[in-house]
């Protein structure tokens, strides 16, 4: 293992709470940007990676006990694969339950290979919480989707899963690929389904994500790919009364106001009488500014919290650790961090000051959110600009996937904004979410690198 690669591990560990196991996998998922990834891309070496068990546990030191651990998820551009294809993946919990006594151990899965160790073991590692990668819920989808999973063993192990309600919450996600793969009915019916299942939190389902050299497989334009994308969320959106909360991703809210998108039934909010669309105005006396930062602040709630909601409902929460218990059964669309507002408020005041402007990289999705976010707050200085990502896979309209290059080819096209930034009488505002933590683009690009190259003016949010 390198030295870059190492550097990575370190910080998912000590920095994120992730636990690198390996790259492995074996579903052999039709809609996997991964096999793309070329040996002579910067992105390959982080492809081509495993630990032994005892290497990993030797890790385990480096993991803050306060906070939940994630297993088979990535914090870097470290790519992880299948956790249950490590054979001493129950000894790896257990020394990552000694550590961590009481917050919660995150596991994302295919489901497949889950072993009776590990359901012998959930009462000794509860609290656990499981990502399931369910991908479709009829065996016939299964298989032509991922056809290296074995669809009855798959189902089998994530109906159990629930049924361990007590030491488990399990949230299961559905692929949608395109139309003739995965219809709009074929997945409500799956949807359908599944709300069925007891012990079930939550059900997500993922829009297409396709690279430029995969995309013509699935789709014969951005129209039609369009097209399927709105009727996934339309079809999301009918389930969204009572029971199991279905939420598409990713998806741009609405409006930019600080509201319930969903709520678990049975949960804390459920009982307080909680409702999709009401509007928080405070928690804990303070008030929210983002959907982000409401979770933000319930989550890090401890003994009590206080969330009064517009329609006069409040709801108090006796004896509450958000370390085990989330949001309480709130779910929120996810929008743009407390942070990341506090960074925008302070750019908008000091360009107003010096009376300039300034446009801020966003994906096609997004950008009447956030136009609308700016205009809710006031931020008349800076101005949403749409950016395609054609290097490289994942999902097309996220922001995290976006290249340094693909904001200067979006720059080039769009001249008439360009002549601004290229003059610096504008400057340019980048998603902080773009870069690691060492400030490189998912392309090998470094902040430092970009902004001495084109002398653009760039800030992070």
């Amino acid at each position: 293992m390198n030295n870059l690669l190492e550097k990575y591990i370190l910080y998912s560990e000590a920095e994120q709470n992730v636990l690198p196991l390996g790259f492995s996998c074996g579903s052999n998922c039709v809609f996997c940007s991964h096999k793309n990834i070329g040996a002579g891309s910067y992105l390959y070496e982080f492809t081509r990676y495993s630990r032994s068990a005892d290497e990993i546990i030797e890790h385990v030191g480096f993991l803050d006990p306060g906070k939940r651990v994630a297993i088979g998820d990535s914090a870097t551009k470290i790519f992880e694969g299948e956790p249950f294809l490590n054979k001493d993946l129950v000894r790896v919990l257990r020394a990552v339950r000694t550590r961590v006594k009481k917050a919660p151990i995150v596991i994302t899965t295919s489901g497949a290979l889950i072993g009776m160790d590990f359901f012998e073991a959930l009462d000794d590692l509860a609290p656990v919480y499981v990502n399931f990668s369910l991908n479709s819920y009829d065996r016939d989808v299964l298989k032509a989707i991922a056809p290296g999973l074995q669809a009855g063993k798959v189902f089998e192990n994530f109906e159990k899963l629930c049924a361990a309600k007590e030491s488990v919450k399990v949230c299961a996600s559905l692929m949608a690929v395109n139309g003739r793969l995965t219809n709009a009915e074929g997945i409500a019916r799956d949807v359908a389904r599944m709300r069925l299942i007891e012990g079930l939190e939550m059900i997500r389902i993922f829009l297409p994500r396709f690279s430029d050299k995969s995309f013509g497989f699935f789709f014969r334009d951005m129209d039609e790919y369009r097209s399927y994308v709105r009727e996934i969320i339309s079809m999301a959106g009918s389930f969204s009364g009572p029971g199991t909360p279905v939420m598409a991703e990713p998806v741009a809210p609405e409006s930019a106001e600080v509201s319930v998108f969903r709520v678990i039934p049975g949960s804390r909010a459920a009982l307080g009488g909680a409702a999709p669309g009401d509007r928080i105005l405070s928690v804990n006396g303070k008030i929210p500014v983002t959907r982000s930062h409401a979770h933000s602040m319930i989550v890090k709630s401890r003994e009590r919290v206080d969330i009064r909601i517009e329609s006069g409902k409040n709801l108090v929460y006796e004896n509450f650790d958000g370390t085990t218990e989330g949001a309480g059964g709130i779910v929120f669309e996810s929008d743009i961090s407390h942070n990341a507002y506090e960074s925008l408020k302070n750019i908008n005041k000091k360009l107003t000051d010096e009376g300039r402007s300034a446009v801020m990289a966003t994906t096609g999705l997004s950008t009447d959110y956030i136009g609308a976010f700016l205009a809710k707050h006031g931020f008349s200085s800076l101005n949403p600009f749409p950016v395609t990502n054609r290097s490289f896979g994942g999902n097309i309209d996220c922001a995290g996937l976006l290249s340094f290059r693909d904001i200067a080819n979006a720059i080039n096209e769009k001249h008439s904004k360009a002549s601004s930034l290229k003059n610096r009488e504008s400057a340019l505002i980048i998603p902080g979410a773009m870069l690691d933590h060492l400030e490189i683009d998912i392309a090998g690009t470094s902040l430092f690198d970009f902004t001495e190259e084109t002398g653009y003016e760039v800030y992070v949010r």
